[in-house]
């Protein structure tokens, strides 16, 4: 479960990292608006890998639980 997780993580960042280029490619706007909206989608972005990155925690810590479990169970 947790190479599956690893792998949509990273297609998350790849699919910001190619909306981003795309969309400074394709962008009719002038300059300064364009900086706008690269300030406001970086301020996206990181709130959205901050999330990704709690719950990646959150998935860790209870691997961990479930292991040291297994590891009791064995030890009885």
């Amino acid at each position: 479960m947790s190479d599956r997780m690893f792998d949509n993580f990273g297609w998350f960042v790849a699919g910001l990292v190619i909306g981003g280029v795309l969309g400074l490619l394709y962008a009719p706007e002038t300059g300064e608006e364009t900086r706008k909206k690269i300030v406001q989608t970086s301020k996206t972005a990181s709130s959205e890998l901050i999330k990704k990155v709690d719950e990646l925690k959150k998935a860790i810590g209870e691997a961990i639980k479930i292991e040291d479990e297994i590891i009791l169970e064995e030890e009885k």
